[in-house]
Parts: C-alpha cells; structure tokens; sequence
C-alpha cells in the first residue's frame, strides 16, 4: 500500500492507474486515500476533497454506506479548512450525517453533529450550531464509549445556548459535563466545567462587581471552543471601576458599547450586552441611578430588535434585581424620575 510519507505522487498515481486498469477497486480506494492524506499533508486541501470524493464514489458503488458516510465526514473536514469552503463543508457533512444516521452509526453521527455545531459557531451562527451539539449529546448519550465526547458535546451545547440566553439549560448541561467528567476521573475538565457554571450562576445573581465582571467575561469569553475575547476598553473600564474612576471608567464602556453597536453580528451583539452591564454597573456605583435604567432599556430595546427577543427577557430580570438592591421604594422613585426624563427627552432608542 502507498505510504503518504514517504512515496511520491507520481508512485501513487502509477498505483492508482495500475489499480484501475486491473479492475482493483480497493486498491484504488487505497491508495486514493493514501493520495488525499499527502495532499492534506501538503495542506492542499482542494486536491485531498477531490481524491475523498472520489473515495467516497468507489466505496458507494461498493455499497458500503457507512464508509461513504466516513469519506463525506473527512470531505466536510478538508473543505472547511479552504478559503470560503464553510457552506460546501456543511452540504458534505449534512449528506453524511444522513448516510451515518441510514447505517445507525451514533458514534460517527455525533462526531459530524458536533463538527456541524463548530462550523456554525465559527460563523456565529449559535442557534444552528445549539441545534447541530444537540444532536450531538443526543447521540453520544446513547454511545457510552466516548466520554470526552459526550463532555464536549455539553460543553459546546451550553455554550452555544448562553449565547442564545437559555441560561437554565446551559446550566444543566454544565452540570451533566461536570458530573461525567467526575465520574470518569477528569478533574481537569471537572474544573474548567465547575468555572463555566460560575459564569452563568454570575449572570444569573444580578448584582455584578467589578471583579465579578471580569471573571464572568473572561470565563464567558471561553465557553467550550468558542473564542470571543474581552474588548480591550471593557477591560480598561472594569480597571477603572475598581479604582472608583467613575468618570473615566463611563467613558471607556461608553467607547467599547459604541463599537459593539457598529459590529452586527451575534459576536457584536454579545458584546453589546456586556458593555451595557459594566456601563450599568459603573452608573450603578457612581449613584446614578436614573442612567442605569437608560443604559439597560437602550439595551433592552436594542438587543430585542437586533438579536433575539429571549435576551429581553434577561434584561427584564437583571432590572427587577435592583428593587433588591435599592429597595422597591427608592426603584419607584427612580423609575419616576426616568420617565420625567422620557417626556422631556423622548422614550430611549436602540
């Protein structure tokens, strides 16, 4: 059989042809393979999908629908590696998981539902990617060999829907991840999942200090394998706060909510909701009260039209928690004096 490391491509494609003329046709899919993982050695991606794809006829003629199934998986992989490869990689592993579910495959099936849910996350797209690690934990909670799997695939579930507010079931997936990575002795992983839910119970608190806020940022911004890093001025503003710079800290979030607003993206919108918490929590400190109801109705009214209507819905009960932390009395004032600021000013705008 061809070695990829070692032969040349002329060598293999004078197997490739000797394979053909003698009618082998698993010679051919062997050293085709051989020939698509040089290419993939050489990061010549197009040329590696054209030779799988050629694999992946040779064994369909063949009949062997679970090993199509795994040739259109590897397809999807070197096609996502390309330049504008993403919509072609996700037609070739949507055909596969297909093909995986045909042959009642769960493993195979769960390992493409979460390369699906990644391609999608990788385009921000959370709702299509919280779908994709759904049936990916579906699968792999039917197929107990893959422990580390079945973490991820909570893991990357949760993840996908904090992006997409749905904290309570990120919550339980956080704590399956956890419970199963005790169970199979992965205290590190155990960790970074008992983190993650220390994120989402921060959020959930309401009440947020400047620490709190930048463990919760930092945290959020690594859920899983998706990667959103703390905007630079949100980190300098959370600096500020903690030194009582009110005025500079203000300033700051004000700069990093601005460049949010201009990002329309689900990534951008994320990062909207996090500058109007710290801008919140910054008016918050600073006594200004009236401002914090601005900020977080801007962001209410914002987030709802561009977003999602369910991120609403959050911002509905990090308001009620400042009846907690104000007193309903000293609330009621300051919803007063806010809409004394709307009928001079005008209702706030997205």
């Amino acid at each position: 059989m061809s070695n990829p490391f070692t032969d040349s491509f002329n060598v293999i494609d004078a197997e490739i042809a000797a394979a053909v003329q003698t009618g082998d046709t698993q010679k051919e899919i062997e050293t085709r393979g051989a020939k698509a993982a040089k290419h993939l050695l050489k990061f010549q991606f197009k040329q590696a999908a054209a030779e799988i794809g050629k694999v992946a006829e040779l064994v369909g003629q063949k009949g062997q629908t679970a090993n199509v199934a795994t040739a259109k998986f590897a397809q999807s992989r070197a096609y996502a590696q390309m330049d504008n490869g993403l919509d072609v990689a996700l037609e070739k592993a949507a055909e596969a998981i297909q093909l995986a579910d045909q042959v009642g495959d769960l493993s195979l099936r769960g390992d493409i539902a979460l390369f699906i849910g990644k391609l999608y996350t990788v385009q921000e797209d959370f709702v299509e990617g919280y779908q994709a690690f759904s049936l990916a934990v579906s699968s792999y909670s039917l197929d107990t060999t893959k422990p580390e799997k079945f973490i991820e695939a909570l893991r990357l579930r949760a993840g996908a829907g904090a992006f997409i507010m749905q904290f309570d079931q990120a919550d339980r997936d956080f704590l399956s991840a956890l419970d199963l990575a005790r169970q199979s002795g992965m205290d590190d992983v155990a960790a970074e999942v008992e983190n993650q839910r220390e994120a989402l119970k921060i959020f959930a608190k309401g009440e947020l200090t400047a620490d709190e806020l930048g463990n919760l940022l930092e945290i959020g911004s690594r859920f899983g394998d998706l990667q959103m890093q703390i905007e630079p001025n949100l980190q300098k503003a959370l600096g500020k706060l903690k030194q009582k710079k009110f005025a500079a800290a203000q300033k700051l979030a004000q700069k990093s909510l601005d460049g949010a607003r201009q990002n329309e993206s689900t990534s951008g919108y994320i990062r909207y909701l996090s500058a109007s918490f710290v801008l919140a929590e910054i008016h918050a400190a600073a006594d200004e009260k009236v401002d914090v109801l601005k900020v977080l109705l801007r962001c209410k009214v914002f987030i709802e039209q561009k977003f999602t209507p369910a991120a609403g819905l959050f911002l509905d009960q990090y308001l009620n928690s400042f009846q907690a932390r104000w007193g309903a009395e000293v609330l009621q004032q300051t919803i007063a004096q806010y809409q004394q600021w709307v009928s001079e000013n005008g209702p706030v705008e997205a």
